[in-house]
């Protein structure tokens, strides 16, 4: 994906997903490139996708899913077929046919079983054992055997408020997770429903709420009765019932929170065991996991002193004590940051103790925690900590550059032809100035030096000085050492040398995916009859760069 400070950059001329992998590619020319042509489709392809140990390639066309090695490029079986999805390791492939769902073996190419009917929507368990098919959002959902092919159970809801919202297996496979209310999965009248995956039948938990230990072995519920009730995944025996409003486990899975009346009580996950009391409500663990942080509680008269309060995870002494209401930590977690009734931000070094107040509500950080964003009225203003300048900026806030030099910034605007889009603005983050760029920002390179952008082209920019420095052929991005840019365009795909913007090599077809290791790579080429599909060996081309 381009290098854009973690994030993928919504934009109104989206990339082909397609081009995702193409940024660790280093090769040479097309003609000097050993390929493969997988040969068996006819018209058009839909997808091409290597397993996750890159050993094989599943392609569809046709009517048709293909196995082919990936090494030789020899097809190991053709299933007909329409729609298709793999399991998570590969191992199983489901399709549709005019004759009902098919279950095949990814390996053998070997059919498995088939369901009685075509479903449109299906996946597997993360063991594979199971498969789960619905016809639309508001069910039936059936569960099968992915071996036998024999239905195990069905679930149907009667209630007016059913929505659906995409149930889940849990990680064992065992139960089923579905959220049930027109609420939606954060509305009042949501709630999350478990039920057994072998037989269907609902798993009585009176709880507003369900969610499960990091480990995955615990389940929790809470319910209006103020009380906390924790279960085991593997049996459904309720282990334990602690009063309070449930808060979280601990990172490490071993302790759980829960509050009430003001006070955070801290229990031992495996035997109920109160292990302390703090003062306040709990809130969160810091990044680093070695404070916990709790606030004071909003009494029935709506008075409240706005401290917080923060211990450390183990012996939970009581660190210090800071003024506000709710608590964040900056992106390097060096900071704690509060905010208040006033809207203003609070922030707290915590080596030192020294407080920074800020105007506006807190927006994000830059990596290094030294820059902050904070929203004030229609503004939004960036402030730097070393130097205590701060900057008005327009639009809202997308994210900072690599190195926190260079701030994003985005508007709506609104036209007759398309409805809305965005606009992007690039800023220094200390000075303030404007860089203005030809076409949509794309995104930065990994070192975050130069800013790349998409609009009748690929265009290079310096992002100190706001020089273009290339204008390329193609829709692409940085390669993640960004050396090279790799661009697709005219059915071929283009590599570029990021520092002169010299073209130095060409493919014949658009990259639709690698390897693992990337060691291959496939690609596709449109044609008038049929479409053609190749397998780059370039490994010999990643030494012969170096």
């Amino acid at each position: 994906m381009f290098y854009v400070n973690q994030n993928i950059i919504p934009m109104k001329h989206i990339l082909c997903p397609t081009f995702i992998a193409l940024l660790f590619v280093h090769c040479v020319q097309a003609a000097e490139v050993p390929f493969i042509e997988l040969k068996g489709h006819t018209g058009f392809i839909r997808t091409i996708q290597f397993s996750t140990d890159g050993k094989r390639i599943t392609t569809t066309g046709d009517s048709e899913i293909r196995l082919w090695d990936a090494e030789s490029g020899k097809e190991l079986y053709a299933i007909t077929g329409q729609h298709h999805q793999l399991s998570r390791d590969g191992k199983k492939i489901a399709l549709t046919s005019d004759a009902g769902t098919h279950i095949w073996d990814a390996e053998l190419g070997k059919k498995i079983c088939t369901l009685p009917e075509k479903f449109r929507e299906f996946f597997f368990s993360p063991d594979r054992k199971k498969i789960m098919t619905w016809r639309d959002s508001n069910g039936p959902y059936q569960i099968w055997d992915a071996e036998s092919g024999k239905e195990l159970c069905t679930l149907t809801l009667q209630s007016e408020n059913w929505s659906g919202y995409f149930p889940t297996f849990t990680p064992d496979g065992k139960k089923i997770r579905i959220v049930d209310g027109v609420g939606g999965i954060t509305g009042n009248d949501s709630k999350i429903r478990f039920f057994d995956a072998e037989t269907g039948k609902e798993l009585e938990l009176p709880a507003r709420y369900n969610g499960f230990s990091p480990d995955g072995k615990k389940m929790f519920s809470w319910s209006d009765r103020s009380e906390v009730r924790i279960w085991d995944d593997e049996t459904g025996k309720e282990l334990f019932v602690l009063p309070g409003t449930f808060g979280g486990f601990s990172p490490d899975g071993k302790r759980v929170f829960t509050w009430n009346e003001g006070k955070t009580r801290i229990w031992d996950a495996d035997s109920g065991e109160e292990l302390y009391v703090l003062t306040g409500v709990y809130i969160k663990f810091s990044p680093d996991g070695k404070k916990i942080v709790t606030r004071s509680y909003d009494t029935i008269d709506g008075n409240d002193d706005e401290t917080i309060w923060t211990y450390d995870a183990e012996s939970y002494k009581e660190l210090y004590t800071l003024k506000g209401k709710f608590v964040n930590f900056t992106r390097d977690g060096k900071t704690t940051v509060t905010s208040a009734k006033d809207r203003n931000t609070r922030l707290w070094d915590d080596e030192s103790g020294k407080e920074f107040l800020l105007a506006g509500s807190y927006d994000d950080s830059s990596s290094d925690g030294k820059k902050i964003v904070t929203v004030a009225g229609n503004g939004t203003r960036v402030w730097d900590l070393e130097s205590g300048k701060d900057l008005w900026l327009h639009g809202s806030f997308q994210y900072f550059s690599p190195g926190g030099t260079i701030i994003v910034m985005s508007t709506l605007e609104y036209d007759e032809q398309d409805m809305s889009y965005e606009i992007y603005y690039i800023y220094h983050t200390e000075s303030g100035r404007e860089l203005a760029l030809t076409g949509e920002f794309s995104g930065f390179s990994p070192d975050g030096t130069k800013i790349v952008s998409v609009g009748g082209g690929t265009h290079i920019w310096d992002a100190e000085t706001g020089k273009k420095l290339h204008t390329l052929t193609g829709i692409g991005g940085f390669s993640p050492d960004g050396k090279k840019i790799v661009t697709i365009g005219d059915n071929n795909t283009h590599v570029w040398d990021a520092e002169s913007g010299k073209e130095l090599h060409v493919f014949s077809g658009t990259s639709r995916g690698f390897t693992p290791d990337g060691r291959l790579m496939t690609t596709l080429r449109y044609g008038s009859r049929n479409d053609t599909i190749r397998t780059w060996d370039i490994s010999a081309i990643m030494e012969d760069n170096q």
